[in-house]
Parts: structure tokens; C-alpha cells; sequence
């Protein structure tokens, strides 16, 4: 079903959107696919993130790193960890500007905890250096964020 790219995606029912022809949709990929994963059309919803990410070298930035996170959760409803993790690892290098250290930040704690769902994770330890290198002594208080999330996921030895 083809949605015109003017009409706001709020407007559609539930049916309606899930029958959208991604593949031709002009508008808004980014808000289409979140409200698709929020209806439980998680297939759908990653098509949209991966027609972004197709064109990620000529969108804006800060949409290609939501493209990418986005994806990257997608790709962790579907228990597929190591293509979330080089999503998020891809989404860090489309960071940049004034909230460049935030936003890099909130990737690393995001990768920090997909790590953590397996914590046999080879990345993990490398997460966990790169979070003690380039934050803790900025953002001190992480620390107790960190350590809170290593012992609920029963890696307290890391």
C-alpha cells in the first residue's frame, strides 16, 4: 500500500502502516520504522532502518546514527548480538559535533549492555576498557552505573 509522504504516519491505524510498501516509501523511514517497532513489526521496522542505512553517506548524520541504533535494536529483538554490536559500532562513526561525547557515550552504554546479555562476549572487556578510558574520570558517577550493571548480569568478578 503506498502512504503519501506528506500524510503525518500518527493519522494511520495499526493495519494500515503495517501494509506500507517500504520499499517505495518517500517520507520519514526513521519515524515510519519506529512506529512499526512499536506495533511488534520488527521485520518491517528493520527494512526501514536498513533502507536508511543504504543511504547513510548522503542523509544527515545524527539520522544516520539513529538509523543505526535503531537497526542495532532490531537486531538485538532478534537475539542477533554480533550484528547489533557492529551496527553500534558503525552508528559511533557517523558521531559528530557539539554532543559528539554524549552521544558516543550513550552507544558504549548501550553496547555495554547488549555485551551483558551474553557475558561470555569477547567485546566485552573491550567495552569495558573503552568506558573506563574515555569517561570515567569525565563522568565519575558512572562508575556505580557500570558496577550495578556488571553485578545484575553476574559478571561482579569484571
Amino acid at each position: 500500500m503506498e502512504i503519501d509522504s506528506n500524510a503525518h504516519l500518527g493519522t494511520f491505524n495499526s493495519l494500515t502502516l503495517s501494509r506500507c510498501n517500504i520499499a517505495t516509501y518517500p517520507g520519514n523511514l526513521l519515524e515510519l520504522g519506529s512506529r512499526l517497532g512499536m506495533l511488534g513489526k520488527f521485520d518491517e521496522a528493520a527494512q526501514c532502518f536498513d533502507r536508511m542505512i543504504e543511504q547513510a553517506d548522503s542523509i544527515d548524520a545524527n539520522a544516520a546514527v539513529s538509523a543505526y541504533s535503531s537497526r542495532a535494536t532490531m537486531a538485538r529483538v532478534a537475539n542477533d548480538m554480533e550484528l547489533a554490536s557492529s551496527l553500534l559500532e558503525k552508528a559511533r562513526t557517523y558521531v559528530s559535533g557539539p554532543e559528539a561525547f554524549r552521544l558516543r557515550l550513550e552507544i558504549d552504554i548501550r553496547q555495554l549492555s547488549y555485551c551483558l546479555d551474553d557475558p561470555a562476549s569477547p567485546k566485552l572487556k573491550a567495552v569495558l576498557h573503552r568506558l573506563r578510558d574515555q569517561y570515567l574520570q569525565k563522568v565519575p558517577e558512572l562508575r556505580e552505573l557500570i558496577t550495578s550493571q556488571l553485578i545484575e548480569s553476574g559478571c561482579s568478578h569484571l
